[in-house]
C-alpha cells in the first residue's frame, strides 16, 4: 500500500545541542498516510471523523445525518434509506484524502511517498533512507507539473487551404 508522510515543518539536520546522545527527536511528529479506503470511516464515520479531528467534515456529516433522520418519518422512507448509506460511502473512498487536505491546511508538509505493509513500516522505510546531509523538502519530492505548450493556430491564405479538424488533418476528403 501506498504512504504519504507528513512533518509539521522541514525537517533539518540534527540539531547539535540534543538533550541525549544518539537521540533524535526530529521525527517524533512523522505521521504516514495511506492511499487508499478508509474501511473505518464507512464503519464508525463520526468516531472515524473525530479520531483524526476532522472537525469540519464531522459537522457536515452530523448536519446530513439530521436531515436524513428527519426526512423518515415523511413518505420519502425509501428514498431516505438508500441516501443514507452515501455519505459513508464518501468518507470510504475520499477519508484519507480528506485527512491529507487537513494536515496540508495545518501546514503539515508532505516530506515523503513511499510503498509499505503498514504505517509503522512506512515511517521506518523512510527514516532508513534518510541522511543528515540531504534533506527532503517538499517542493523537490513532488514531481514537477507537464509542460504545457499551446497548438499553433494556422490561418487559411488562400481558397484551397483551409483548416482541418479530426484525426487525419493532412487527409484529402
Amino acid at each position: 500500500m501506498m504512504y504519504t508522510l507528513h512533518a509539521p515543518n522541514e525537517i533539518g539536520p540534527m540539531p547539535l545541542d540534543s538533550s541525549e546522545q544518539g537521540e533524535d527527536h526530529r521525527f517524533d511528529n512523522v505521521l504516514a498516510v495511506p492511499d487508499g479506503m478508509a474501511k473505518w470511516a464507512l464503519i464508525l464515520p463520526p468516531f472515524w471523523l473525530a479520531w483524526h479531528r476532522l472537525w469540519g467534515a464531522l459537522t457536515i456529516y452530523a448536519a446530513i445525518t439530521l436531515v436524513l433522520l428527519s426526512l423518515l418519518g415523511t413518505g420519502y422512507f425509501t428514498i431516505t434509506l438508500l441516501l443514507g448509506g452515501l455519505p459513508g460511502l464518501y468518507l470510504l473512498l475520499e477519508g484519507n484524502n480528506l485527512r491529507r487536505d487537513a494536515l496540508g491546511r495545518s501546514g503539515w508538509k508532505t516530506i515523503d511517498v513511499l510503498e509499505a505493509a503498514n504505517e509503522s513500516e512506512a515511517i521506518t522505510r523512510f527514516l532508513a533512507r534518510w541522511t543528515d546531509a540531504e534533506a527532503p523538502t517538499p517542493d523537490r519530492t513532488q514531481p514537477s507539473p507537464p509542460s504545457v505548450t499551446r497548438p499553433q493556430t494556422v490561418a487559411a491564405t488562400g481558397p484551397n487551404d483551409r483548416l482541418a479538424f479530426g484525426l487525419f488533418p493532412d487527409g484529402t476528403d
